[in-house]
Order: C-alpha cells, then structure tokens, then sequence
C-alpha cells in the first residue's frame, strides 16, 4: 500500500521530467558522405522543421532570430558543409548538390521521414533544390532572402568567391569589395548584421567559403517545369527593398501554392544591408512560424 501511494506521487513528476527531457536540444555531429556535419536538435514534440542558414552564416542565425521549440514544431538547424562546425573541403567538387544531400542525411540521421524546411538565402537554394530533387521529404517550404534565383545570381556568387579568395576573412572580405564611397558607419551596419546571423567576421575559413560560392551553379536557375512540380505550400518571405525580391517573386504564378509575404524595409534603405537585416524583424518569425502552424 504504501509502495502504491509513493509511486502515485512519484510517477506524475517522472513522466514531467521526462517529456521536458524529450524537448531539450541536442546537439551532434554526423558523417556525411565523408563531411563531419555539425547540427543542433533544437528541441520541441511537434512537428520538425529542418533550418537552413544563409551563406558565411551557422545554425546560430534561426536562434537569433527568435526560433524556439514549441509543442508544435521541433526545430533542427544545420551548419551547411563549408559553415560553422561542419567540415570544410576546400575542393569545390566537394559543395553544389552535396549540401542538398547533407539535408537529406541528416533527415535519416535523425529519423525523421519528411519534415517542413526552410531556408534563408544559401539556404532557401538549397530548400528549393531539395523540394524538386526530393519532394517525399518535404512537407512545406519556406524560402527567405531568395529562392529561384536566375543565371546571372552566380554572377554574385562568382564575385564574392573572387573576394573571399583575396581576403584573410570574412570581415576582410567585405571591406575589400566595398566601393570607396560607401561611409563606415554602414560597412559597420553590415559588419554587425553579419554577427547576428552567425557570422563570425574573423573566420579565418575562407577558402572553403570560395569553393562553396563557385559551386552554386548546381543550385539556381532551375528549370520552370521543376519549379511548377512543387506540390507542398511554399512562403515566400522577403524585405520588400532586399535586391534578391525578384526571385521569390517569380515563383507567383508557377508554384501552385505560394504566398508571399514582405517584410518593410530596414533603417539603411540599402538593399544590402535589407537582405540581412530582414532576419532581425520580428515579423520574419512571426509570418514563418503562422505559415508552419497553418501547415501542422
């Protein structure tokens, strides 16, 4: 009797800790393909929603922007191969699809059949390509900053690999491709934008980050009856001042279900400073977090 009565107290504290336990973060790293690749299991029961960060970026970027596991969704971000504490080949070979499969693999590591996936920038390339390459594994997409993205994008790519190439580091790098006219309070705007997302400005990694910006090709200006194939709702999510706008906005129209949502522009009015400043607007969780409950 007594052994009854503890265990009737007992048990319901038990089973409390043990669903907190099953919602905490976890974090790992898996072998992909050879590529150490580094993720964290944010936590949460519903749900999961795979994240993907933009380029020179980390997993760091969804946190800061406010993502939190909720009894709805369960958030598990990715550093893309070349990014944060994932491995970083320098061969560009290494790069391209490989970070579409990456997504995939980290899908079997973590058991999880199919899964809401959203990327910004880097990232919405790499959500759109897999939706089209690996449709059973998406459930809804969500593609921020870009999205289906033209030929002449790898012009930027192949521009920016030239800089990360020629400069120690990110921040380096930066300062480099900045016209002589553009006032320091503004490359410090970026500078510190870049930080919010996850960029480490110091990162001496830049040899990689090249060979991911040339490998882009295999990423963007895919083709229209690819792109028309997705059968999953898609947002797409943008500052309205942001110069990559117009590749989201050519998915109205060919993707079946698409919404597209704006986000008003940053302090600056300077698109390059709105791309990344458009992460830190509330209203880029917010409008991300109503379409994945809308979806659950």
């Amino acid at each position: 009797m007594a052994r009854s009565r503890i265990l009737s107290l007992v048990l319901p504290v038990l089973l409390l800790l043990f669903a907190q336990t099953s919602a905490l973060a976890e974090e790992g790293t898996f072998d992909s393909a050879g590529v150490p690749i580094h993720y964290e299991d944010m936590g949460g029961d519903g749900q999961p929603v795979v994240l993907i960060h933009s380029f020179t970026s980390t997993s760091e970027m969804w946190s800061n922007a406010g993502f939190e596991p909720s009894d709805d969704l369960r958030y598990v971000a990715l550093d893309v191969r070349g990014h944060g504490r994932s491995g970083k080949p320098e061969d560009p070979d290494a790069y391209g699809t490989e970070m579409v499969d990456d997504v995939v693999r980290l899908m079997d590591h973590l058991d999880i059949d199919n899964a809401h996936v959203a990327g910004y920038s880097l990232g919405a390339e790499i959500a759109l390509k897999l939706a089209v390459e690996h449709p059973e594994r998406v459930r809804s997409l969500v593609t921020g900053g870009s999205g289906w993205s033209s030929a002449e994008a790898y012009e930027v790519y192949e521009f920016a690999a030239m800089g990360f190439e020629a400069a120690p580091t990110p921040g380096d790098s930066v300062r480099s491709m900045m016209p002589p006219e553009v006032p320091e309070e503004q490359i410090t705007y970026l500078l510190d934008a870049m930080a919010q997302h996850g960029i480490e400005i110091d990162n001496p990694d830049t040899g990689a980050l090249a060979s991911v910006a040339r490998s882009m090709d295999e990423l963007i200006d895919l083709p229209e009856q690819e792109v028309a194939g997705i059968d999953v709702p898609v947002l797409g999510i943008v500052s309205e001042n942001d110069s990559e706008r117009p590749w989201i906005e050519r998915m109205e129209g060919v993707v079946r279900d698409f919404t597209l949502e704006l986000i008003p522009a940053g302090p600056t009015g300077d698109p390059s400073m709105d791309h990344l400043g458009a992460i830190l607007d509330p209203a880029f969780h917010d409008s991300i977090v109503e379409f994945l409950l809308e979806q659950v």
